[in-house]
């Protein structure tokens, strides 16, 4: 309530914070009784918390430059849920090193797959995407009950494809083996391998 209604709103004070996520304006958190100029609300932004969804809320007060207004507002948000894609997570920031003689390499020993809307991964493509030599190079994993495996030695790329579990593909991927069939003298050029899980509609 004002009593002088002819006044216009200069600013307004955030009194309560949302609980599921963070107000920003211009790209900076807005904490408790902060303050926003009235030229600056079209700024203001809500984030919230990395896959929640529900509803969540906040109060502001506002001032016309003399006095707050007696009574706070509430802001209501709901926020619905969307698919979300798939993450690889924790791969090594090192490079795996080859050692002439080795019959194999593991690709990974540390990666972590996320699904975060029901858990459930349809397939994985392990591919070496740069300096792939088709006459040395191969990607192999052993068999897995319900799943497919394909190495298609052209393109240099390893399908894996079956209804499992975001934690059974982490476990595949780590199952992974990069060989090189000239084991004496391969070409010593870096190899880049790109891993992709895919939950069916969205990729990592």
């Amino acid at each position: 309530n004002d009593d002088d209604p002819g006044d216009e709103m200069e600013f307004i004070t955030i009194t309560e914070l949302p609980l599921n996520g963070e107000l920003q304006l211009n790209g900076s958190a807005i904490g408790l009784n902060d303050t926003i100029l009235t030229s600056d609300l079209n700024n203001l932004e809500y984030h919230p918390n990395r896959y929640y969804t529900g509803l969540d809320y906040f109060y502001w007060n506002a001032s016309d430059g003399k006095a707050m207004s007696l009574n706070a507002s509430i802001v209501n948000i709901s926020i619905n849920p969307v698919s979300d894609p798939p993450e690889i997570l924790m791969l090594e920031n090192e490079a795996a090193i080859f050692y002439y003689g080795e019959p194999a390499l593991v690709v990974t020993e540390t990666a972590e797959v996320y699904e975060y809307d029901n858990g459930l991964i349809s397939s994985a493509s392990i591919a070496i995407t740069s300096n792939y030599n088709s006459s040395q190079d191969s990607l192999y994993l052993p068999s897995h009950d319900g799943i497919t495996i394909i190495w298609n030695d052209t393109t240099g790329v390893l399908t894996i494809s079956g209804i499992k579990s975001d934690f059974e593909y982490q476990d595949m991927l780590h199952s992974v083996r990069y060989i090189n069939n000239k084991r004496y003298s391969p070409d010593s050029k870096k190899r880049t391998i790109t891993i992709i899980v895919s939950d069916g509609g969205l990729e990592s």
